[in-house]
This record gives structure tokens, C-alpha cells and sequence, in this order.
């Protein structure tokens, strides 16, 4: 007996047909019709569909698995290919989806170009595509919490390099719209027991949110529950968890909302919230970012007040609140060597208090402090925010105008000085009038505003000598 005799006789043995479907060997005889089934073809079918047509195996094949398995298997049984193999996805007996690698080849080519058997072998590999689908995830996890760990990074080296409070804003919402994506967001500077909005982002209008207040004495509010949790608060709907909600006045509608609390050495410095009309939108893990770019916010934003407040108490008179002689030299300057570079006129007026010394004598310093302060608020009153205003002297005011002329700047000083000539004092017995001393030209060198400071001093003492209260330009 030749060995091709020997084993078909073992393939017509029932035990070894079993022992080859127990390891997973399938036979087709592709002219008969019928078929050696694999154990494991068996197991996953739980015998519904053991040998099961054309049309019921690809109902029961993964949709995006169809193609490119009935393509395969169609070219060994045509002869097109001699073998292949394939992993696609098959549906069980409960209706979920079960992974098979199937690997085959056409065998006894008797007609031909085409095989009369189709013969492989197929194994289960679920278990090993749900390990590689986990550790895919994992992978990709791992990656993901790699990208948010150089994101705060970024964000911290970003936030923290700018001591000016304006950009520092504007980087804190743009920084975190990268960690934690918004429709809209705000960020709340802590003031008492009000929240006062310093920046805004992805309203309709920004700026129509800049200094909006919110008060902290409503419990209920979510502000206010986030600040006294001391920890970020998230709802996903904000009708539904909190139907006092006051949503934005220009018509953006806000259903999901998480307020983060910025809080520096145990003092709550302000809020940070991240809106988003669509409900339930942020996430668990959104919320475990908050916290962590809570405490960064909240650094870089009290060394930008803090720079801020350093840098107004260089630049402004701890009286009045207007600018001070150093900040005259340095904006003053700048005004002067824009206007001669532009070849613009530019104005400087100079404004002394009449008898004031008089008001100090008789009524006290304090109540002359009053008055130097109300008299600084009604200059700026009329001014624009483009024009510079300091303290020059003790009762003296400095005003220069830019991109101004003469007869432009007499109407502004002329305004003022009504203004305050019938301005009424309950401190005093009488009214409060200045003298103003104008000179105004379009400045050619770089000792300009040196030399315009002293025409218009002139001017202020013509103004003192023809009997005060009065504007005097040279």
C-alpha cells in the first residue's frame, strides 16, 4: 500500500475526522457539496448554521469584514489563488461577533485550473484580538496622557511667562480651550463678595462680558457652589440641575458648564468656567484636568496682578489715582516721539487750583485731599482714554493731548474748567475754580515735551496774573 492509498483510508476514519475537526481542519469537497467541519466553526455557530449556504455565511459575516473574506475564499475555489488567509469576524448563536483566522488552500486540481477540495485550518482568535484590542487602548491611553502631560506643560511655561495681566488672560483661555475644548469661557477675578469678569472667550462679544459682576452671597448659584466647595463643580444640565441659572444676555445658550476655583495659598483668588451648549459635554476626566490647571491658573494670574500692581503704583499718584511724573516721562515721551515722527500736533495743558492753599489752611489737609481727588475724577470724565493724565505738582495737573490742536484742546480745557467752576464741594463753604495754562504744536526734536511743558507754564501764569479761573493758550 502506497502512502496515498494509507491515508485515504485514514480520512474515510471516523476518528481521525474528529481528531482533525478538533484541531481546527476544515475539508470541503467543493463537487460533492459536502464537508469536514472544523470544532471550531462548530462552537462558534453552536451548530445553528454548521454548513450554511453562500447567502446565510455572509448575513452572518462582520459587514466590514464581507469583501474582502467571500473575495478570498471565491479566488481559491475559482483556482484564481492557491491559498490564503484571512481574520474576520463571525456571528454566534447569541448575536455578538466572534473572531476566526482562517487560513487555505485549493487541493486535487482534477478539472483543471479549478480545486476540487477546499482544505485549512481555522482557530478562534477572540481572546487574542480583545488582548490586542486592550493593549491598543492602553497604548493609546498611555499616548493621550503623554499629549495632556506635554499640554500642561506647555500650558504652564505659556501662562507663566507674561507678567502683563491683559496677555496673561488671554493665554489662560486659550491655553486651556487645548486641554479642556469650550464653546465659551470666562475667567472671574474675586472681588469681596462679587465675581467681577476680567476675560472672556467665544461669546458673540467679548468685551460686552468684561467687568460684568456676579454676586458670591447666593448659595445656590454655581459660582458660588464651586467657590465654596473649593474644588471644580460639572453639571451637564444646567436648566435641569440648577433652574436658577442666569444664561448669557447676548443669546448664547449654555447646557453644560464646569467651573474651576482658583484658589493661592488657601485664598480663593477668582473662577475660571468653561461652557458648552451641548448637554452632558464634559467628562470626568475633564473634571480631573480642572483640578490640575486650577492651581496653575491661579499662579501665573496673582504674579500678573501682582506685577500689575506693582507697576500702578510706579506709574500712578496713591492720591488721586492718576498718573504720576514717572509716568509722564515714560508714555509722555513716547506720545512726543510719535507725534514728531507722524509730523501731528499734539497738546499740553497744564491746570493749577486756585487758592488752594487756602482751602488746606482753612479747612485741613484731608478735606483738601478730597478735593484734589474729585477734581482728578471730573478731568478724566472728559477725557479721552488716548489722552494722559497726571499729577504734575501738589495742586497741579498735566494733561497732554494727542493727535490734538490748539483750538481742539482749548475746547477740552474750557469744558473742564466750567465743569469744575460749578461743581459743588459739601466739604467747603465755596466753590473750587482752575487756572490752565495751553500750548499746543507739532513737536520737531527729541527735548520737545520739555520745551512744550514750559510754554504752557507760561501760559498758565498769564492765566494766573489776568485774575484765574480762565484757559490761556500760547
Amino acid at each position: 500500500m502506497n502512502n496515498k492509498t494509507e491515508f485515504s483510508t485514514l480520512l474515510t476514519n471516523s476518528e481521525v475526522l474528529e481528531a482533525l475537526s478538533d484541531a481546527g481542519v476544515f475539508i470541503r469537497d467543493l463537487k460533492k457539496g459536502t464537508a469536514l467541519v472544523s470544532r471550531t466553526w462548530k462552537q462558534i455557530t453552536k451548530d445553528i448554521l454548521v454548513i450554511p449556504d453562500r447567502g446565510e455565511f455572509v448575513k452572518l459575516i462582520h459587514p466590514d469584514d464581507v469583501e474582502l473574506t467571500i473575495t478570498q475564499m471565491d479566488d481559491i475555489i475559482q483556482g484564481k489563488i492557491r491559498e490564503g488567509s484571512i481574520s474576520f469576524r463571525i456571528q454566534d448563536g447569541n448575536g455578538s461577533y466572534k473572531w476566526i483566522r482562517s487560513k487555505g488552500r485549493g487541493a486535487s486540481y482534477s478539472n483543471g485550473s479549478k480545486p476540487d477540495f477546499y482544505v485549512g485550518c481555522e482557530i478562534d482568535i477572540t481572546e487574542l484580538k480583545e488582548a490586542e484590542s486592550r493593549l491598543i487602548r492602553s497604548i493609546q491611553r498611555e499616548q493621550d496622557h503623554c499629549e495632556e502631560l506635554e499640554l500642561l506643560r506647555q500650558m504652564a511655561a505659556s501662562i507663566s511667562t507674561s507678567l502683563d495681566i491683559n496677555e496673561t488672560v488671554q493665554r489662560i483661555l486659550d491655553e486651556t480651550y487645548r486641554i479642556i475644548p469650550y464653546e465659551t469661557a470666562s475667567l472671574q477675578l474675586r472681588k469681596g463678595d462679587v465675581l467681577q469678569i476680567i476675560g472672556a472667550s467665544g461669546f458673540k462679544d467679548n468685551e460686552h462680558h468684561i467687568n460684568k459682576k456676579y454676586p458670591l452671597n447666593a448659595g445656590s448659584t454655581l459660582n458660588a457652589k464651586s467657590i465654596n466647595d473649593r474644588a471644580p463643580v460639572m453639571t451637564g444640565d444646567v436648566s435641569e440641575d440648577f433652574p436658577d441659572f442666569l444664561q448669557p444676555d447676548d443669546g448664547t445658550v449654555i447646557s453644560s458648564w464646569l467651573g474651576i476655583p482658583l484658589i493661592v495659598r488657601g485664598e480663593v483668588l477668582g473662577l475660571m468656567t468653561l461652557d458648552d451648549s451641548r448637554k452632558d459635554y464634559f467628562t470626568e476626566h475633564d473634571l480631573q484636568l480642572a483640578r490640575i490647571i486650577g492651581d496653575h491658573i491661579a499662579i501665573a494670574l496673582e504674579n500678573a496682578l501682582f506685577h500689575e500692581k506693582a507697576y500702578r503704583m510706579a506709574i500712578e499718584d496713591s492720591l488721586t489715582g492718576v498718573g504720576n511724573r514717572h509716568r509722564m516721562q515714560l508714555e509722555g515721551r513716547l506720545l512726543f516721539e510719535t507725534a514728531a515722527r507722524a509730523e501731528e500736533a499734539i497738546s499740553v495743558a497744564i491746570l493749577d487750583i486756585d487758592h488752594f492753599k487756602d482751602v488746606n489752611d482753612n479747612f485741613g489737609h484731608d478735606k483738601g485731599d478730597i478735593i484734589l481727588k474729585r477734581i482728578a475724577g471730573l478731568c478724566s470724565a472728559e477725557l479721552r482714554i488716548t489722552d494722559l493724565l497726571v499729577r504734575f505738582g501738589g495742586e497741579e495737573f498735566l494733561i497732554i493731548f494727542p493727535k490734538t490742536d490748539s483750538s481742539e484742546a482749548f475746547t477740552v480745557c474750557e469744558r473742564i474748567r466750567k465743569c469744575i467752576a460749578s461743581q459743588e464741594h459739601p466739604e467747603l463753604d465755596r466753590k473750587v475754580t482752575i487756572s490752565i495754562g495751553l500750548y499746543s504744536s507739532v513737536p520737531g526734536n527729541s527735548g520737545a515735551m520739555g520745551s512744550f511743558i514750559a510754554q504752557a507754564d507760561k501760559a498758565l501764569y498769564h492765566s494766573k496774573t489776568e485774575g484765574r479761573n480762565r484757559t490761556t493758550a500760547t
